[in-house]
């Protein structure tokens, strides 16, 4: 990860993480909706992804959030008090793209993209929040996938299981 190759691995793996929870949005609205407004819901979804996404760029860069957060945060003494500001402003951008209709996912990238400027060069804030994140909201996350997976219709979709691992 602290090389060339790496973080470029990782930022196409994040692009492809992205992309599929905006098809994700769009299958579920599809599947609500149904099939004929198939097109309309991936369209949808694009659209409010992109303009999550320049919101967030505007707030974010326009008005210099992270070099105000930054120059606010190092008057603080404290790991704590950084770390409520970084939680502030992701559970803000995550309640945004919820109201706006996308996955909370994008919300936290987004902010993760605008909280970089402020902190990306503070190792032991980016050791805290690894160890906050893989300690305690991935387990979260996959147990919630886990209580939510289906194991019956994947069974009884067989066919279409096969298609989608081909």
């Amino acid at each position: 990860l602290h090389t060339d190759a790496g973080m470029t691995l990782v930022s196409v793996a994040v692009i492809d993480d992205v992309s599929e929870v905006i098809m994700l949005g769009a299958v579920l609205g599809i599947s609500s909706a149904g099939i004929a407004s198939a097109s309309n819901q991936i369209v949808t979804q694009i659209v409010k992804t992109a303009l999550f996404f320049l919101v967030v760029y505007v707030v974010g860069f326009y008005f210099k959030v992270p070099e105000r957060l930054n120059k606010f945060v190092e008057n603080s003494r404290t790991m704590g008090t950084k770390l409520s500001y970084i939680f502030a402003v992701l559970f803000a951008t995550m309640a945004l793209a919820y109201l706006t209709g996308i996955h909370v996912i994008i919300g936290a990238f987004f902010s993760g993209l605008m909280l970089s400027k402020a902190f990306g060069e503070d190792r032991e804030m980016h050791r805290t929040i690894m160890f906050i994140t893989f300690g305690l909201f991935a387990p979260i996350a996959y147990s919630w996938v886990g209580l939510n997976t289906m194991l019956t219709a994947l069974i009884t979709n067989l066919p279409l299981l096969v298609a989608i691992l081909i």
